[in-house]
């Protein structure tokens, strides 16, 4: 006789290299970069959008346990002459930078050096998902929980296969935490 779950939608389930099964049982998308009026993604300021997202959750999700998957950077699809006239812009406007603060006058070896930093992006789409599987320490909670931020090229579902991968490597005991809620 099948018991009353086993007609439930249990949400999306993962087994972990551990045997442990996790199963997703909230899920939050938003644009990656809604927030921005305007400009280009560079390489070094992914940073600051991935801890905006953060923040986001830790002002939502307050006193929970939250992890965020490394993003991959993707190169944005800019025609290469206008890559070039931003990498013209943009070198301008590091000298004329440089010469203000310092009042030298930088080389052209050290502009070269400097170098122009890549436009890309880490993603479209946010996810924030929250995933529950049975308690680490069975004498402390009626379950365990965490909170998983990742960014991808497009709505899920589906997940992109390689933060399914970064799923399926979790060690749960050390990430989750187990909880009453």
């Amino acid at each position: 006789m099948k018991a009353l779950g086993d007609y439930l939608f249990k949400g999306l389930v993962f087994n972990l290299e551990d045997g442990r099964e996790i199963r997703i049982v909230h899920l939050e998308q938003k644009l990656t970069y809604g927030h921005v009026l305007e400009g280009i993604l560079y390489g070094p300021h992914y940073e600051g959008d991935v801890r905006i997202h953060y923040d986001m959750a830790r002002q939502r999700y307050p006193g929970r346990k939250i992890i965020v998957i490394k993003p991959r950077l993707r190169p944005l699809a800019i025609a290469d002459d206008k890559l070039e006239k931003l990498r013209s812009w943009w070198e301008q406007a590091k000298v004329a930078n440089a010469k203000e603060r310092s009042g030298l006058e930088l080389t052209p070896l050290e502009r070269a050096r400097s170098g122009y930093p890549e436009p890309v992006c880490i993603g479209s789409v946010c996810c924030t998902a929250l995933f529950e599987s049975t308690p680490i320490d069975k004498k402390v909670g009626m379950l365990s929980e965490l909170f998983v931020i990742w960014f991808q090229d497009g709505f899920a579902l589906p997940i992109d296969p390689d933060i399914v991968e970064e799923f399926m490597t979790f060690d749960w005991a050390n990430l989750a935490e187990d909880t009453d809620i």
